[in-house]
């Protein structure tokens, strides 16, 4: 993972800069039997096809772009040898389940509870716009959220206006591309300033040694659990 770039993790909504939708009033939303649990480890599939099994999916690790793909013609892919076959999924639907939709007062909320939340000390998880990057990890060196009463920057070259709801720590530098547990380093040289607001995850307490923390799998997927919605 490369260091944090300011202009990515000091946003603090973290918003795209564009969407565009299409409203479709011809669509039967009020469907049963249409909601289903997650396949395991969807996380790391980066291919899924429809199939005609009804409550089946197929998938597959990687995608293909080769003009056989594209055709769908799967079996003359020429890149067979990198990416693997693909794997019909069972879907198992949610019985009894009745799903409402996220509003923005409920994300409001949550935000202001969990940057209230986090203490000194804690780890939390900081939302961000950096492509290849979900989250970043940071150790609260504050005693909760402050007001700036003028511009600030951070060791980091972020900056941040007056009356900026900011919190104060170190970033975890680390990579999880490996296996897990994924190793964290604490980088104690610079410290950084971040956007309270952009909290999304306080950690529970971590295996630490001479600043490298370690976070398992399910922690890792917890983390990006808690982006959903936001």
């Amino acid at each position: 993972m490369q260091d944090p770039a300011p202009l990515r993790y000091q946003s603090e909504c973290v918003k795209v800069k564009r969407r565009i939708f299409f409203y479709d009033d011809n669509i039967n939303r009020n469907r049963r039997d249409r909601y289903f649990k997650k396949v395991k480890g969807n996380r790391s599939i980066h291919a899924v096809m429809s199939t005609d099994g009804g409550c089946t999916l197929s998938s597959r690790c990687l995608s293909c772009y080769c003009d056989p793909c594209l055709d769908c013609n799967y079996k003359a892919c020429e890149n067979s040898n990198y990416v693997s076959g693909w794997e019909e999924q069972d879907l198992e639907q949610e019985e009894g389940h009745h799903r409402t939709a996220v509003t923005r007062s409920d994300v409001s909320t949550t935000i202001e509870v969990i940057k209230d939340l986090a203490a000194k000390h804690a780890i939390v998880a900081i939302a961000s716009a950096d492509r290849g990057e979900d989250y970043y990890l940071l150790q609260v060196t504050s005693d909760g959220p402050e007001v700036l009463e003028a511009e600030e920057s951070d060791q980091w070259g972020a900056s941040y206006p007056p009356g900026s709801e900011v919190m104060r720590g170190w970033f975890l530098i680390g990579n999880t591309r490996g296996k897990p547990p994924y190793k964290y380093k604490k980088n104690v040289q610079k410290q950084a300033i971040v956007y309270a607001a952009t909290i999304r995850y306080i950690c529970p307490e971590l295996n630490e040694n001479e600043h490298i923390y370690d976070i398992p799998e399910e922690l890792h997927l917890d983390i990006l659990e808690s982006l959903n919605g936001f």
